[in-house]
């Protein structure tokens, strides 16, 4: 798993978003799983192709027991882990609001909202939800039929290629936003796919998630770039000139498009639209979150209230902040959590957030001047970081990053207290790590750290100047978490 540094010659090659054909010359080669895959670059719009064409996973028919396990309520480990930390509400209000972002609300209610690769369908939910559109949700997985009986949702199991009749008759009926979701990249002519459709229907916008081929970087790890590279399952990665040519090929004159790390939300349009601004995002997603606390599935909810927290804590909505407050302390101190974790307790319990929300209720504790609740959330964080890479290493790594920051956040109130000793523990703890791949801290994490353990060395007795540095950087702390949340 790992680049190579092979020179291939140009390949013969057709690009399925600008149309170009031609020489492409060769961009960069990988191995994966024993394998060599090749991308090449369009010459035209930079879009990357891999050459051969070609998908090595085909389409598994899905068990009909799986089904009827879904259907019947048991929730295994993986959904379990998306429910309560897979996906992100940012990313679903920012994704749906471009979808409808040329249709004056007065007449959203007469369009049709179809969401193809839907996954749990919880586009859809939120369309439905907040602004009352009839819903079309398309899933060929096992998570489609997830989403059916969790939100109750109407979901069709097929692709984009063979939509069902009942599909096709509804989406005729009325004016259709059409919302993909990772769909593109996955068809051998998308376009022609597209296409097809359209001269069935009354499509007025498109929403296209795709991963932007213009932000993959061969002197990144390898790891990082996998899931966006996919190779054998994904055969091309469009960038914004090639999503740009893409729709206005499909009869799409308007365009736009926003950078979401490395995705691109782009959207074709046949009337006049901007995107939403920071704003409407964040309202959709915290209306959709807090209506997602009051769902009777406990993962569901528990998850929604696991991702309003650090906004509430980051924006300072004490109105929130008070209700989540409340909801975790029925649910338990973080030495009951503590005990249960020591004691064997399984994930099937424990839920798979507990130590992000553990670090926002630290971060909240700290905030308000309750030092040693603060402690204790922290006590819990390493508790549960412990515990979680030994079971699921997968799922791991955001509890792991949000440790190394719980142990500045608490180096920080024991200087600020005075324990000088406490908080270069934590502090040594923290730069300490900076070898273990696994388990260490990122390169700035060190570097705060290495900053801190000078100024505690250096300083000892200078409370006042520490607090104002601790102010400092607890502030540039939360600007960098605001724009992390933005684009999570």
């Amino acid at each position: 798993m790992q680049w190579t540094d092979a020179d291939l010659p140009v390949a013969d090659a057709r690009c399925r978003y600008c149309r170009h054909q031609g020489d492409f010359p060769h961009w960069k080669s990988f191995t994966f799983e024993n394998r060599r895959f090749s991308l090449y670059r369009c010459p035209s719009c930079a879009s990357l192709i891999y050459v051969p064409l070609e998908i090595l996973a085909a389409a598994q028919k899905i068990d009909l027991a799986e089904i009827a396990r879904v259907q019947a309520g048991h929730i295994e480990i993986g959904d379990k882990y998306y429910l309560e930390v897979g996906y992100s509400t940012d990313h679903i209000a920012l994704c749906v609001l471009a979808a409808l972002a040329g249709v004056p609300r007065a007449e959203q209610q007469r369009h049709a909202f179809v969401d193809i690769g839907a996954g749990l369908g919880l586009s859809s939910y939120l369309a439905h939800r907040q602004f009352g559109m009839d819903t079309i949700t398309v899933e060929p997985s096992l998570t489609g039929y997830l989403g059916s009986r969790l939100l109750g949702l109407d979901v069709y199991p097929a692709y984009i290629e063979d939509l069902p009749a009942s599909v096709l008759e509804r989406l005729a009926s009325k004016p259709t936003l059409l919302h993909l979701n990772s769909v593109i990249e996955h068809l051998r002519e998308p376009a022609e796919v597209i296409r097809a459709l359209i001269a069935r229907t009354h499509i007025e916008a498109i929403a296209a998630i795709v991963p932007d081929g213009g932000a993959i970087d061969p002197n990144s790890s390898f790891a990082a770039m996998l899931p966006y590279l996919a190779p054998g399952d994904h055969l091309h990665l469009p960038t914004e000139a090639g999503m740009r040519q893409f729709f206005e090929g499909l009869g799409f004159p308007i365009f736009a498009m926003r950078r979401v790390g490395l995705l691109l939300v782009a959207v074709g349009a046949r009337q006049p639209m901007t995107f939403p601004d920071n704003s409407e995002v964040e309202s959709t997603r915290n209306r959709f979150l807090r209506d997602l606390t009051e769902h009777p599935n406990p993962m569901l909810a528990g998850g929604a209230a696991g991702r309003l927290l650090p906004h509430a804590v980051l924006a300072r909505d004490e109105e929130m902040l008070i209700r989540l407050r409340q909801l975790y302390a029925e649910r338990g101190t973080p030495q009951s959590f503590i005990a249960r974790l020591q004691q064997g307790a399984g994930w099937n319990e424990i839920p798979f957030n507990l130590g992000p929300t553990a670090f926002w209720l630290a971060v909240d504790a700290y905030s308000t001047g309750r030092s040693a609740e603060g402690h204790a959330w922290c006590d819990l964080i390493e508790v549960c970081a412990d515990r979680l890479v030994t079971d699921y290493p997968i799922y791991a790594s955001q509890t792991l990053h949000l440790r190394n920051e719980s142990r500045l956040h608490r180096a920080h109130n024991l200087a600020a207290a005075g324990e000088w000793n406490a908080a270069l523990h934590w502090v040594d703890a923290l730069i300490g790590s900076a070898g273990d791949r696994t388990l260490g801290a990122s390169t700035d994490q060190i570097e705060r750290a290495q900053a801190l353990r000078v100024a505690l060395v250096a300083a000892p007795g200078k409370l006042g100047w520490l607090c104002r540095l601790r102010r400092v950087v607890l502030a540039r702390w939360r600007e960098r978490s605001l724009r992390r949340q933005r684009n999570s």
